[in-house]
Parts: structure tokens; C-alpha cells; sequence
């Protein structure tokens, strides 16, 4: 048995606004192969992508040198057999430097499945939103989310997120870093992503 609580169940969105980009015309594909905005452990991880899709989630969070599933396992042998049904890691189809790990970010909830670079944290080093704004254009959208659970143990992490190629990326500030610039959360829509990826040629 599975949940999904991270930006579905669990998660309270509130909208702020929104802002029209009629002129802009970076699809997610092209968005995630900027090296301006992607490190190079991101740009190396893409050819990948579909590992998501086999492993049945349809968002993942990338923050640090870690990509997370937001599906959450109520139990680790649940997420073990997920990780053997996937072609791609029970074949050793991934590189060496993808290293898939189990967390349990939500000790009363379950598991969550996870691929961890040893290349280092995956955005570029240093992305603000200046920069995401000067790559790309205004957001689409712009809103604040706030993630809890039922897990009283674990602090709801407050967001401000701005969304682009359809809600396909969504970068996110944290909403008590000290630097609300910086951007710390890359959250990807898994089916749009990877149908730009295939549409486009992962290269």
C-alpha cells in the first residue's frame, strides 16, 4: 500500500497570483538542459529520467544532491520491491554515481524512494530567482505552499513557488530561509517532464 501526501494529499497550496507569459516559449526540456540553471550532476541525470516514470511517480522534489519521490511507502519492504519491479535499477541500468536509497523523511508515515548524486548538489550552485528570471522570463504562476503531514515529529516546510512550462517546473524558495532569493527546491511534474525529454531527444 502506497500514499501520496507530498503535493497532493497532505499539502495546503495558496495561490498568490499569477502572471501571463504569452512570449514564452522554453518547453521543460530545454528549461532543465540550461546549464545556467542545472548543475552538471542534473544535466548528466536526464538521459535517466524515464526511471521515474517506470517507478510509478508522478512528481519529484530535487533539493541538494538529492532527486525524492513525493509517494510515500507505509512499509520499506513496499519500497524495496518497487525499486527491484524498475528495469533500469534491477538491471544496473543507472550509473554508478546514481546511488537509489530509501528515506523515511516521514519516521510516522512510510518510505520514500530516491536517487542520490555523488557529483554534488544538482541545481547550479548559487541559483537565485534573479537568475531563473533573467534565463527564463517571468514565472507563469507564483504561489505559496505549505507541506504538512500527519506526522507530528516532522516541521511542514513552507514554499514560494514559481512555476514554468505549464507547472511542469516549479522552483521554490523556502519560506524561512533567511535569503528568499536563493533556490533551494526544484519540484518536476514526472509525466511532462519526461514526454519533453522523449519529444525533444535526451541528449
Amino acid at each position: 500500500m502506497t500514499k501520496r501526501i507530498v503535493c497532493r494529499i497532505l499539502v495546503a497550496c495558496i495561490a498568490l497570483g499569477s502572471v501571463s507569459m504569452s512570449g514564452q516559449t522554453n518547453s521543460a526540456a530545454d528549461l532543465l538542459r540550461n546549464s545556467e540553471i542545472s548543475g552538471s550532476a542534473l544535466l548528466a541525470m536526464l538521459p535517466y529520467f524515464k526511471v521515474w516514470t517506470d517507478l510509478g511517480e508522478s512528481e519529484i522534489m530535487v533539493r541538494d544532491d538529492v532527486v525524492k519521490g513525493m509517494r510515500v511507502f507505509r512499509h520499506r519492504n513496499d519500497a524495496e520491491g518497487r525499486f527491484v519491479s524498475s528495469w533500469a535499477v534491477s538491471q544496473g541500468a543507472l550509473p554508478a554515481w546514481m546511488n537509489p536509497v530509501i528515506i523515511n523523511a516521514y519516521p510516522a508515515l512510510g518510505y520514500q524512494l530516491a536517487v542520490k548524486t555523488a557529483f554534488g548538489r544538482l541545481l547550479r550552485e548559487g541559483l537565485t530567482i534573479q537568475d531563473v528570471v533573467h534565463q527564463l522570463g517571468p514565472a507563469e504562476h507564483v504561489r505559496e505552499r505549505l507541506i504538512t503531514s500527519d506526522d507530528r515529529d516532522v516541521k511542514p516546510i513552507g514554499l514560494n513557488e514559481y512555476s514554468y512550462a505549464g507547472g511542469a517546473v516549479v522552483f521554490a524558495v523556502l519560506s524561512d530561509a533567511p535569503d528568499q532569493n536563493s533556490v533551494e527546491v526544484l519540484i518536476l511534474n514526472v509525466q511532462a517532464v519526461a514526454a519533453a525529454l522523449m519529444s525533444g531527444g535526451v541528449r
